[in-house]
């Protein structure tokens, strides 16, 4: 199923995340800054979500190879390659992943050029984790990704 952009809105904070927890998803993070890493991965482990972070696009490829997360999480400016690129190279080998775009560039023609590249969110630094636990459900129940506990509460 192919991923259309999306402009996702905060609905409802904490109270939407009580409705779709982020329990048994598996994502993805690439950041080759080690700070953010590790904040991503404690704030999404908090919420119950199994995360495994790279710090380059080569070694998150490497991870795709053997692990299939329900969604992605990458900053666009690193140093072996940039998310834009990491994320056409997906997409051009049909990996139709959710995929959420952090960077400290927060321009509208950021957002625009992440959209474009196949991101179906674009989030800026410093994270507003709110934000992000809504974006993230709002994309995962978007694509039809499946999740162990969401498909036992169905």
């Amino acid at each position: 199923m192919a991923l259309s952009p999306q402009r996702v809105q905060l609905i409802g904070s904490k109270s939407y995340m009580d409705t779709f927890p982020l329990q048994a998803l598996r994502i993805l993070v690439v950041d080759d800054n080690q700070d953010s890493r590790e904040m991503m991965i404690a704030a999404l482990e908090a919420e119950g979500a199994e995360v495994i972070a790279a710090e380059s696009v080569q070694a998150a490829l490497i991870t795709l190879s053997t692990w299939k997360p329900n969604l992605l999480i990458s900053d666009i400016r690193m140093p072996d390659a940039d998310g834009y690129s990491f994320l056409k190279a997906l997409r051009s080998r049909s990996i139709t992943i959710p995929a959420i775009a952090v960077t400290a560039f927060a321009r509208e023609d950021d957002r625009q050029e992440a959209l474009a590249a196949g991101y179906q969110s674009h989030l800026s630094k410093p994270i507003d984790l709110e934000l992000l636990y809504s974006t993230i459900a709002t994309l995962i129940r978007e694509s039809g990704a499946q999740c162990r506990i969401c498909d036992q509460k169905e």
